[in-house]
């Protein structure tokens, strides 16, 4: 006997609609200071107001921003405040009221935080409250030392900004306020909008596990909204790197020397991740720095860069891995140290910037990311700054991805994601999700059985698709099917 599961799908999309924090990475706050090297005398402004990105330095004392950095702006774009992971600054570089003793009482605050900011890159994320115009969460990585020769991130803490207070001058209302403690990876601290449009996703992955805890921000604070096993893959000794959403939420990713990259599917609507895929990149095990992520704004490429190398991966090919195409590798080029690669991110200006493994005065830019292959334009070294950038960019989440379409999230209750038949001879249970579904969904029975072949038929009895399988899983691709509810049909080699 054959084991039969019929699947009711919802198909709906996602918009971008316009949101209170337009302008939010209008500037980027580079550069460091605190050391007696002449490049280390003051931070830049690396603005992108008026479209091509315009590097303005400042004189001004400031913390220094030479590894950690977030950075917000107000609706006109003019800079808001900032954070090394120790201290919190105002868009006048003066530290706001109460804004001082970021993770105190840990390694990595009471050591660090005096001479060159807090140490890891991506440990610190600056987000809107929601509901509020004038409030803001910050939270921030605890680095601590459960034994002398162990450091490890113990906590996730969060602090909470009033940016009215003090004439709009703002003041830190709560600080260190303990979310979680738990074992978390290093960095690769980022976000996501829940697909109501207004709250927020956070995933931080535990060390040495497979297990994510996932946060939620929404209007009454943050809280561990659920813990999830991603049962192919455990995170071993971590490593500094970066992790990623693609601009529509539809994928997350992260990579570091030691784990290698990782490629999920994301639910917007409950914050799941799914369908992961590990891609071994032959990153340098030595480096603590060299790796980064950055997605296309059209949300087909990723681009994973390792010390010497940079790959695109091809989001829409039926094989992610098999997709991988070498865009660039080092040069060569030396300005203090080697401008070899690091951390990416995604601009205003539709471009992706690239920082280095070492203290440059240079960036690397993929002008064209939403072209396929060498035709991304990637240029190494194009852009020299005042001084030099530090060892990181400012970790920017999607602000004006917008809500899922109305109804989207309020349908998961009307359909069903597993068929459990585990009872039945031969039986086992068969999973879909996400459903309802944007760009695709996967198909997976639970304990390894393979499936026979999934059907899809329309409301009207069509045959939208039908393959054969000889997998204990398929995914499929669903951007370009009208809206509506699809009837799945799954049939196992039982």
């Amino acid at each position: 006997m054959r084991i039969l599961s019929v699947f009711a799908l919802l198909i709906g999309y996602f918009n971008v609609s316009a949101q209170p924090y337009p302008k939010s990475d209008q500037i980027w706050l580079l550069g460091a200071v605190g050391t007696t090297l002449e490049w280390y005398r003051g931070l830049i402004y690396f603005d992108f107001s008026q479209g091509d990105p315009v590097a303005t330095e400042i004189e001004k004392p400031s913390s220094s921003l030479r590894f950690t950095r977030s950075t917000m702006c107000d609706s006109t774009g003019k800079l808001l405040l900032y954070t090394n992971g120790c201290n919190i600054h105002g868009g006048d570089h003066e530290i706001i009221e109460n804004g001082t003793g970021l993770n105190e009482g840990g390694y990595g605050g009471d050591n660090f935080c005096p001479l060159i900011g807090y140490q890891t890159p991506q440990s610190t994320l600056l987000l809107p409250l929601p509901g509020s115009v004038n409030r803001y969460f910050l939270l921030h990585l605890f680095e601590d030392k459960p034994s002398p020769v162990d450091l490890a991130v113990t906590r996730l803490l969060s602090t909470e900004i009033d940016m009215s207070a003090n004439d709009g001058k703002g003041a830190v209302l709560e600080k260190n306020t303990i979310v979680a403690e738990n074992r978390y990876a290093f960095g690769k601290l980022t976000a996501c909008r829940h697909a109501n449009g207004r709250d927020w996703w956070i995933p931080l992955g535990r060390a040495g596990t497979a297990d994510f805890d996932v946060f939620l921000l929404d209007s009454t604070g943050i809280t561990l909204h659920h813990a999830q096993e991603i049962g192919q893959m455990t995170m071993l000794v971590d490593r500094f790197g970066q992790a990623a959403f693609s601009p529509d939420g539809s994928f997350f990713a992260r990579f570091d020397a030691q784990n290698e990259l990782e490629i999920f599917r994301f639910d917007r609507c409950r914050g799941l991740l799914f369908a992961p895929q590990r891609i071994e990149l032959e990153a340098d095990e030595s480096n603590w720095w060299g790796c980064g992520v950055a997605f296309s704004p059209n949300n087909r490429y990723l681009y994973a860069s390792s010390t010497i190398r940079l790959h695109q991966f091809d989001l829409a090919a039926p094989d992610i891995p098999a997709s991988k195409l070498l865009v660039g590798e080092y040069d060569g080029f030396v300005d203090f140290q080697g401008t070899t690669f690091y951390q990416q991110q995604l601009a205003p200006d539709g471009r992706i910037y690239m920082c280095c493994t070492s203290e440059g005065r240079y960036l690397h830019v993929i002008n064209n990311p939403n072209a396929a292959g060498v035709d991304c334009d990637f240029q190494q070294h194009s852009i020299q700054l005042p001084n030099i950038t530090g060892l990181s960019l400012p970790n920017f989440p999607n602000m004006v991805l917008g809500p899922a379409t109305q109804g989207y999230c309020d349908s998961i209750g009307l359909v069903s994601n597993t068929m459990d038949w585990s009872g039945t001879t031969g039986g086992t249970a068969i999973t879909l999700a996400p459903n309802p579904a944007h760009t695709g969904f996967e198909v997976r029975t639970l304990n390894g059985t393979n499936l026979a072949s999934v059907t899809i038929h329309d409301m009207a009895g069509r045959t939208v698709q039908e393959r054969t399988v000889v997998a204990p899983s398929l995914y499929l691709e669903t951007g370009t099917w009208l809206n509506g509810i699809y009837f799945v049909t799954c049939r196992t080699e039982q």
